[in-house]
């Protein structure tokens, strides 16, 4: 149905009388100029018609066929996915027949009198209203229905995330109060210094990973308000001032191969900081003396909440092993150590570009093989999603 009722609405008009099909047709384009026509003078070529074409509204004559095949014609039609509105006109059809033709599925019978012609502009002019709003009412279901998988994803990403942060939460927690307790138990005898020094020390590295773990959440967990402030952005402008503020060190060998970019409607400060962490994560793993970025479109998506683009990151880094690869956007999952790459980080930069990349209606995933590089493929919307509430 969406294929048809995006065009001009198309109608068939099979009708044996040549006089009253030209009527008929030039009545219709008159009532109706943007209205697509066919006509078509015996059963064989109407047949043939719908077998080939797709049409909105079907307007056969009753003396075209004989009473069965004709029945057999509309209950076909109700079986095409566009299921196409049928009106009959027939000279004087009898009370059963026309009983008939409406359980089989006719929307209207017209007799032809003298005012047939006005009435089946009316039905037709009705037909075309109640289609288009079918329709509209189709697409809408179909954008709730995928607005509604979205906040299912991000509902599950948020308790993904609450179990995450209250794992690695109770761990420092737990050794925190532990050190305590020992430390009140001795305070009350005798008590070595240099093992006091010790506990304090581990106390005190603990409340440290605490502090980085809350400061860590509450960024991940502002990231849903920015996104609330949204406007078409320059893609290209955004790598730019991602590449120009991460101000690398000038003894590495970065080479970026930009490509043509589009304009996105999306946050420019969280888009920055996407390539900024997929930038810096490639440059922290790389293995290679020279390291190379390919950043680039790769298609279009259309969607019924928007139409999306594809962009590709690429780059020619040890790649990511394979029992790694379901884990590298979790919160707090950082990779094999590389060549190249300290080990301090809390893990979250490929956790932030995925919501990020969501909290642009986009999805995020991963191509990596050891030792040939990592490409990473998101989606970004063109236009502003429509029937989803930010």
């Amino acid at each position: 149905m969406d294929q048809v009722a995006s065009r001009a609405p198309r109608i068939l008009v099979a009708e044996e009388s040549d006089d009253s099909r030209r009527q008929a047709v030039t009545a219709l384009e008159n009532f109706f100029p943007t209205v697509q026509l066919q006509e078509a003078e015996t059963w064989e070529i109407s047949q043939s018609s719908l077998s080939r074409e797709e049409f909105d509204i079907v307007i056969i004559d009753l003396d075209l066929a004989h009473e069965k095949p004709l029945l057999d014609l509309i209950f076909t039609l109700k079986t095409f996915d566009y299921e196409p509105s049928v009106i009959v006109i027939a000279e004087r059809p009898f009370a059963h027949v026309l009983n008939e033709l409406y359980r089989f599925g006719c929307h209207r019978c017209i007799v032809k009198d003298e005012r047939w012609i006005e009435e089946l502009g009316t039905a037709v002019d009705y037909l075309i209203r109640i289609r288009k709003v079918a329709h509209e009412n189709h697409v809408l279901r179909a954008k709730l229905t995928e607005a509604n998988m979205l906040l299912e994803e991000k509902n599950a990403r948020l308790d993904e995330f609450s179990a995450t942060v209250a794992h690695d939460i109770r761990g420092p927690l737990g050794g925190l109060a532990m050190k305590l307790e020992y430390l009140l138990e001795k305070m009350s005898g005798e008590f070595d210094q240099e093992r006091m020094q010790h506990l304090m020390a581990t106390a005190l590295g603990s409340t440290e990973r605490l502090i980085s773990l809350v400061q860590t959440m509450y960024e991940y967990a502002k990231l849903g308000s920015k996104a609330s402030e949204m406007k078409r952005v320059s893609l290209d402008q955004v790598v730019t001032d991602a590449i120009h503020d991460l101000a690398l060190p000038e003894e590495l060998d970065v080479e970026v191969h930009l490509g043509e970019l589009p304009s996105v409607w999306g946050n420019a400060p969280l888009l920055q900081r996407v390539f900024m962490n997929l930038i810096s994560n490639a440059v922290k793993y790389s293995d290679k003396e020279q390291i190379v970025l390919h950043i680039q479109t790769e298609g279009i998506q259309k969607k019924m909440v928007a139409s999306f683009v594809e962009v590709s990151f690429r780059d020619n880094g040890p790649g990511i092993p394979a029992d790694e690869q379901d884990d590298i956007f979790s919160l707090f999952k950082r990779g094999s150590v590389g060549r190249k790459q300290a080990s301090d980080g809390t893990g979250v930069g490929l956790a932030i570009v995925k919501r990020i990349i969501e909290l642009h209606y986009g999805a995020i995933s991963l191509s990596s093989s050891t030792g040939e590089g990592s490409s990473f493929l998101f989606t970004l919307p063109l236009e502003s999603p429509t029937a989803i509430s930010t």
